[in-house]
């Protein structure tokens, strides 16, 4: 089959267009809102809309393609992340000390008034509880209705925002030099105190150790039991949070220009410069193919490879300080102060499988080890049609595996993990859920080997299987 010339170069023209268009570090699109996006970083819903806030007071929700969805009108600026719950409401911080839960279609579900500006983002617990701390001083615990649950009056602001562990421990740093231990009935399981400022949001690793920076120039690794384990200095402060790679190694940024990779016993892998004054203030997204993205005050989204050669970069108008995050098709999402959230084309399809491949831990911005997102099933969304509580995977496993259920229609769902004598050892969720499919990660860090049973019990059933832990 012959083609005409002028049709042939019509082809082999828009063939080189779509290749360009797909190429790692090309643009896919960008929205501009009405400020800057600061220290928003995106987080992705389960139908890929895309959550940022802006320092124009406003909660955006983003198409895939780029087009507006809708968005919230808050009174004051929007610096905290947003972090989408297991039912899709989204929770938002204001600079009007307001906490915000925002129905999935962008009308308002409830708001909390605390007594200061909320700077650090929203967490969430397997039981539906929000956390998050305010410039009053004050950590809160919020009950999925809007009620306060508790609140704890620390030594200083808490711009930081929280992890929660597999046991359901809460971690958090504030401006009085603490980082925070919390039960989940609000009482301190222990503190731990740098030599300053605790801006930096935690991350935690698959054997539970607890990572952080400091203002104080110091990068810290503390034990689940709060002891020290180690710590590496660099030569500013750390304002940026962490992230882990599925073989250990930590990624962090720091205000003396250089981005960091350090082995899990404290060492420098490999550092890199973002270039003299140009902090990392951003905190790195790590792909399913090990590419490490991170912003820098150098206008610059830098994707990293694992040896610490750049892949690629994109400059944008101004300083990147949001975090990025990651789709499974591929795309990267990151905020800039030129007031712009951008989308780019990449090669990582979707999050590393490691214990905390980013900022809050997942695409959802939950901050939670064991968060619960509700999960389409492959090739179809219709609703599940039968109870169904599958076997975890991997079993038997070593630290960490997953455990998917659906439900058939609206319940009240308890997920609950017994020892081989029947006493209760974790509740991984208690809460009201949609029907749906759902998928939990838990780890065991905290458990010895042995055999183990999970229960899935609704309002009118109740399943069990059995797990076996080997150390």
């Amino acid at each position: 089959m012959s083609f005409p010339k002028t049709a042939l170069v019509l082809i082999i023209t828009f063939t080189a267009v779509c290749s360009l268009a797909q190429t790692p570090g090309t643009l896919k699109w960008s929205f501009e809102t009405g400020n800057d996006i600061m220290d928003s970083s995106p987080a992705i819903g389960i139908d890929g809309t895309i959550y940022v806030g802006s320092y124009d007071c406003l909660l955006y929700a983003i198409n895939p393609d780029g087009s507006l969805k809708w968005s919230y009108t808050t009174n004051g600026p929007v610096t905290s992340d947003p972090a989408i719950g297991a039912d899709g409401t989204v929770y938002i911080g204001s600079h009007d000390y307001n906490l915000y839960a925002i129905n999935s279609d962008g009308s308002l579900k409830w708001s909390y008034t605390t007594g200061g500006n909320i700077l650090s983002s929203p967490a969430i617990g397997t039981d539906g509880t929000i956390y998050v701390g305010a410039s009053d001083y004050n950590f809160y615990a919020l009950n999925p209705d809007g009620s306060l649950k508790w609140s704890y009056a620390a030594g200083g602001v808490f711009p930081s925002s929280a992890a929660i562990g597999a046991d359901g421990t809460i971690y958090v740093g504030s401006y009085d030099y603490n980082l925070y231990a919390f039960n989940p009935d609000g009482s301190v399981k222990w503190t731990y105190t740098t030599e300053y400022w605790v801006y930096s949001s935690p991350a935690i690793g698959a054997d539970g150790t607890i990572y952080v920076g400091s203002a104080d120039n110091k990068f810290y690794a503390i034990n689940p039991d709060g002891s020290f384990k180690w710590s590496y200095r660099t030569g500013n402060d750390i304002n940026s949070s962490p992230a882990i790679g599925a073989d250990g190694t930590i990624y962090v940024g720091s205000s003396d220009s250089y981005f960091y990779a350090l082995n899990p016993d404290g060492s420098l892998k490999w550092r890199i410069t973002s270039g003299i004054f140009y902090p990392v203030g951003s905190s790195a997204a790590i792909g399913a193919d090990n590419i490490i993205y991170v912003g820098s005050y150098n206008y610059c989204l830098l994707a990293v490879n694992p040896g610490s050669s750049i892949a690629w970069n994109f400059p944008t108008g101004d300083r990147i300080s949001s975090s990025p995050a990651i789709g499974t098709d591929g795309t990267v999402y990151v905020g800039s102060r030129d007031n712009k959230l951008y989308a780019f084309y990449s090669s990582s399809m979707g999050l590393a499988d490691s214990p905390w491949p980013k900022f809050q831990q997942n695409n959802q911005n939950t901050g939670n080890v064991n968060s619960l997102t509700p999960v389409e099933s492959s090739g179809s969304t219709a609703q599940p049609v039968n109870f169904c509580l599958n076997q975890n995977y991997p079993n038997p496993f070593n630290a960490q595996t997953t455990i998917e259920y659906q439900l058939p229609e609206d319940t009240h769902v308890s997920l609950t993990l017994f020892n081989v004598h029947g006493r209760e050892v974790v509740t991984l969720v208690q809460e009201e859920q949609p029907a749906g499919s759902y998928k939990i990660r838990f780890d065991s860090n905290d458990l010895a080997s042995g055999l183990y049973f999970y229960q899935l019990k609704t309002d009118a059933q109740m399943l069990c299987r059995r797990m076996l832990i080997l150390k």
